[in-house]
């Protein structure tokens, strides 16, 4: 009997997951490992088939799917899920390997009778999130979704296509509003989205009229998302096909609301400035002659009673061809929509205005600090800075008032500086007071201290002065 390892390794996930080669794998094998068995005590719980699908190793992959279906715990082994909910075929169908593709292959040409259903019991098998394979598949449009899509239409069970191309996520979305509101989009791949999603609406044309639990429908996903489709062709199939297929819904999916904001079909054109979908829009009512103004689902308002005129005048830097579609529509009115962005741009300039201001302040604040250096804080309210200064000066007074006194007392004393380190046959030979007269050039006019005797001491004091007074120390 295998034993565990000291950090609850399995011998076998431990093996693939180091790399080992395939002859210690068939010696594990065949002493009785199991691929299915996950790590006990472990917060991840791969086991060696889950392990093997994050590598690149072909061939152990293929070798622990050879092995379990000799043991015939195919079905049993491919349903083990992480603590994620992902089995092996989530795993694989979300990258851009084909042993997705190579999975199903192996267990369509098993020539079993219950293929079917362990290919759609793998299939159904739901992660945390309520995702299945396929719709790991589709939003990724990895390999395994054209493959998933090539097998759903030669299915000769329609329950099974049913069951599966209606599926819903736990946020209620169906595979194809997983691939329609997939992040990737653009020119490039436009083209591979609109020929999955084609044949995905061929498989069970109900699905287009599914709404999330958002109450969201397929169409204001798309128009939402303008990077996904860049041209109006699109939007116009996508409206053809639900007016073609669900006449008698139509009106009710154009004018669902979303739960979060009230936003319906025609509100998200205005909202993302989707100038593609209001083309398609604009030409599917040409061409079923259908009058805009009597269409409830394009005057209807939006959230907290906002119009379309108001949605589309308060968007800033707006399509011009967008606003003469709208205009032209009779959805969007020119007369309130000029009063309204020009009320909505006078508005922006004074916020502008007032953050400009707001920004001239807390500069001036950042500068105050860089020149006040006993600030312990960036920002301090005018009250702080005040006792600031206040505390500081009261602290200089106190300095000052001491230094005078220790030098008023070694005066008293006979000790006075300059008179002390004199020889004592020099000390009558003081230089005399300092007048305009005699004043060397550059130095001071004014002498404050008359007294002969105090000269060397209010030189040294003014010099000490000077220097604690200088611009360049001065904080105030």
């Amino acid at each position: 009997m295998l034993r565990e390892e000291q950090h609850h390794k399995l011998p076998l996930t431990y093996a693939v997951e180091q790399n080992l080669p395939e002859s210690i794998l068939q010696l594990l094998l065949a002493a009785g490992a199991s691929v299915s068995k996950c790590e006990s005590g472990s917060k991840n719980r791969y086991n060696a088939l889950l392990q093997t699908c994050w590598t690149e190793e072909d061939g152990t992959w293929r070798l622990l799917l050879q092995h379990s279906r000799q043991q015939g715990q195919l079905l049993a082994d491919l349903t083990v899920a992480d603590p994620q909910g992902r089995t092996p075929l989530h795993v694989l169908a979300s990258s851009t390997s084909h042993r997705a593709v190579e999975m199903l292959e192996q267990i369509g040409n098993a020539g079993e009778d219950t293929a079917t259903d362990v290919w759609g019991a793998l299939l159904s098998c739901q992660d945390k999130e309520g995702a299945t394979p396929l719709h790991t598949a589709l939003r990724q449009l990895a390999p395994a979704g054209d493959y998933l899509l090539d097998r759903l239409a030669e299915q000769p069970q329609e329950a099974l296509v049913k069951v599966l191309t209606t599926q819903t996520s736990k946020s209620g979305e169906t595979p194809l509003l997983y691939l329609f509101s997939s992040h990737v989009g653009g020119k490039e791949v436009e083209p591979k989205i609109r020929a999955v999603g084609q044949r995905l609406l061929s498989l069970h044309p109900p699905q287009a009229t599914h709404l999330n639990k958002q109450n969201v429908s397929l169409l204001s996903l798309l128009t939402a998302q303008p990077h996904v489709f860049t041209t109006e062709e699109p939007y116009a199939q996508l409206l053809r096909h639900l007016w073609e297929h669900h006449k008698d819904e139509f009106d009710r999916l154009m004018g669902a609301k979303d739960t979060a904001n009230g936003f319906s079909f025609i509100h998200h054109i205005i909202l993302y400035k989707n100038t593609p979908a209001m083309k398609a829009l604009v030409q599917f009512l040409a061409d079923q002659n259908m009058d805009p103004t009597e269409k409830e689902w394009l005057t209807a308002t939006a959230g907290e009673n906002v119009s379309c005129t108001e949605l589309a005048a308060t968007r800033g830097d707006f399509p011009d061809t967008l606003l003469q579609l709208l205009l032209t529509a009779g959805i969007v009115k020119k007369e309130e929509y000029t009063e309204i962005h020009a009320q909505h741009e006078q508005l922006q300039q004074e916020r502008q205005e007032e953050e400009e201001a707001e920004e001239d302040e807390e500069t001036d604040e950042e500068e105050a600090v860089v020149y006040q250096p006993h600030y312990k804080e960036k920002k301090q309210g005018p009250n702080r800075a005040q006792q600031s200064r206040r505390v500081w000066r009261q602290k200089a007074a106190r300095d000052l008032r001491a230094k005078r006194a220790e030098e008023e007392a070694e005066e008293e004393n006979g000790e006075g500086r300059a008179i002390k380190d004199q020889p004592r046959t020099e000390k009558k030979a003081i230089e005399p007071r300092r007048t305009a007269e005699n004043a060397p050039r550059g130095a001071r006019q004014e002498v404050r201290h008359p007294a002969p005797h105090k000269a060397a001491h209010t030189a040294s004091s003014s010099r000490w002065m000077r220097n604690f007074w200088s611009p360049r120390r001065s904080i105030f």
